[in-house]
């Protein structure tokens, strides 16, 4: 592989999405029936049905258990949305001990709906991850979130005391928000 750095960071502005029409997922399960997949799928198919226009598809991904390669049980589901609306939102679950597969894709859809119903461009799990970027990026970035979160705010905190960039969150934890960044424009 052969990596050449890039000359700098663009800013970014995120505040507006577009209409979202799909919804993509896959429901696993490993070293466990084959149901447990199945089951987490429908029950997600089931709250994600309810939302009008919303084409969605839930792959299943399962192993035969004499083919199976992984090391212990465990199930889970990941929901996304479709690239056409601009950014990608997603929710996830885990399976556990006693927990019934149907509450794991309830979980997940009830999570991805939150997520749509905010008419946020991002999601609560990506907001904290963009900063450290924006942080180093040219200029001042902006964009609006679903939520903002303990990693949000900590992740601000972090970015101005390594980078000395500017970050302001104008929400508090737990509501939906818009994070400003002024970043540095750092180069190689």
């Amino acid at each position: 592989m052969r990596v050449q750095p890039c000359k700098g960071l663009r800013p970014l502005l995120l505040t507006e999405r577009s209409e979202i029409k799909e919804v993509r997922g896959i429901s696993h399960s490993v070293k466990l029936p084959s149901h447990v997949a199945q089951r987490q799928a429908s029950a997600a198919l089931e709250i994600l049905k309810k939302m009008d226009q919303l084409d969605v598809l839930v792959e299943l991904e399962t192993y035969p258990a004499e083919t199976d390669p992984h090391i212990a049980p465990g199930s889970g589901i990941v929901l996304y949305t479709g690239e056409e609306c601009g950014p990608v939102l997603g929710a996830d679950s885990v399976g556990e001990r006693g927990k019934p597969a149907e509450e794991v894709g309830r979980q997940a859809a009830k999570q991805l709906v939150e997520e749509i119903k905010s008419g946020a461009p991002v999601d609560r799990h990506m907001s904290d991850m963009l900063i450290p970027y924006l942080a180093v990026a040219d200029g001042k970035s902006e964009f609006r979130t679903s939520q903002i979160t303990m990693h949000t705010i900590t992740n601000a905190k972090i970015a101005e005391l390594v980078s000395g960039a500017e970050v302001k969150i104008d929400a508090g934890l737990g509501n939906p928000g818009t994070v400003t960044v002024k970043g540095i424009g750092l180069r190689p």
